[in-house]
């Protein structure tokens, strides 16, 4: 049982030490063979003995080694496998940011004339910020459809402050001479109607 409890114990042995043995056993066989020494007039199992720690240790060293090779092989396949997984999260989340910005600046198309003053407004001041009352329906519908948010905090309720979100802000500063066009076509429409109605009084 003990001899087993030995070898049991010397599988366990790490490789730099296994590597050891195998290194001083070849050495020691050499220099046998070159009758430098001579293992047998040691003792007589001396060289026999010397023979199977060779054989024993140079064995589990390339087994270790191979075990070291695979364990290194494994752990670059699973940081790939993590990396491969994170690259995809992050170019889905990026594919959704990018669809949920395109969404809303397709809103811009669409907006009412009361939406769209103060983002002309906006942009003739070249000012990404602006203040309105904090239950501005037009702010309000601008916020709902994510091109306006408000940075929160106490402010007066006439003048609560109120930011266009910055994917939006480089859109509207693009087509800014289009918006403001646009604005102003709806300020001179609703003049009309208004000199209209006033005649018909």
């Amino acid at each position: 049982m003990a001899l087993e409890k030995g070898w049991i114990d010397a599988l366990r042995l790490p490789v730099r030490i296994m590597l050891g043995i195998f290194v001083a056993s070849v050495s020691a066989l050499a220099l046998d063979y070159l009758a430098m020494i001579e293992l047998d007039k040691l003792s007589p199992s001396l060289r026999s003995v010397t023979i199977l720690m060779a054989v024993f240790s140079g064995a589990l060293t390339l087994t270790g080694l191979g075990g070291l090779v695979y364990d290194a092989l494994l752990a670059r396949l699973r940081h790939s496998l993590v990396e491969e997984r994170r690259q995809k999260k992050v170019s889905e989340k990026a594919d959704a940011k990018e669809k949920s910005e395109a969404n809303v600046l397709s809103r811009i198309d669409y907006l009412s004339e009361h939406e769209l003053k103060y983002l002309a407004d906006c942009l003739r001041s070249n000012s990404q910020t602006f203040q309105a009352y904090v239950h501005s329906p037009p702010v309000s519908t601008l916020m709902a459809k994510g091109i306006v948010y408000t940075p929160g905090g106490t402010h007066h309720e006439d003048h609560y402050p109120f930011i266009i979100r910055d994917f939006a802000w480089r859109s509207l500063l693009e087509r800014k001479d289009e918006i403001i066009r646009k604005h102003e076509e709806n300020q001179r429409r609703a003049e009309q109607q208004k000199r209209d109605g006033q005649r018909r009084r």
